[in-house]
């Protein structure tokens, strides 16, 4: 289970393997979550003047797709990520 403290949460090695794999950071203090998911070509960096405003009503996910920011590349097999159905069940992996 990920803890959710009101500041930013690194991810140290005691975390999961799922938070350091996507190199997930939470914040906030809100019961509903909201996901920030990047595009290609960046990390979950492009959302640091953004997800401040959400921090009081909402528990804030951040993350980085296989491959980019500070992702476990060698989780990234290229081969699997031509199409969006990955990057799709990386969502999925990340919210179970």
């Amino acid at each position: 289970m990920i803890k959710v403290n009101t500041k930013i949460q690194m991810i140290s090695p005691e975390t999961s393997y799922v938070e350091n794999k996507f190199n997930i950071n939470i914040s906030g203090e809100g019961t509903q979550i909201i996901l920030f998911a990047h595009g290609y070509g960046c990390d979950q960096n492009m959302f640091r003047h953004i997800y401040p405003a959400f921090e009081n009503d909402y528990k804030v996910i951040l993350f980085d797709h296989l491959g980019s920011g500070k992702s476990d590349i060698n989780a990234y097999k290229k081969e699997q990520y031509t199409s969006l159905r990955n990057y799709a069940d990386d969502i999925i992996e990340i919210c179970d």
